[in-house]
């Protein structure tokens, strides 16, 4: 199984909250078979990056994380 990068939402009465999870696909099914709302993180964009150099960044990322993603298990 592989590990990925999860983001498990959380709703509150006035707030809504996005904590980063690792874990397996399994793992996601139980969160959301418990309420969660589950999203995969594709890209992690740090703090200092400059808001121009973003899309930059998030490409960097892409062709970095590309043989992890291309031979991944469906």
């Amino acid at each position: 199984m592989t590990i990925r990068n999860w983001i498990v939402t959380v709703r509150g009465r006035q707030h809504e909250w996005g904590f980063p999870m690792r874990g397996t696909d399994n793992d996601a099914a139980e969160w959301r078979a418990d309420g969660f709302d589950v999203s995969e993180t594709v890209n992690v964009i740090p703090g200092w990056v400059p808001a121009p150099l973003v899309g930059w960044w998030c490409r960097v990322q892409d062709v970095w994380n590309w043989p992890s993603r291309a031979w991944r298990e469906k």
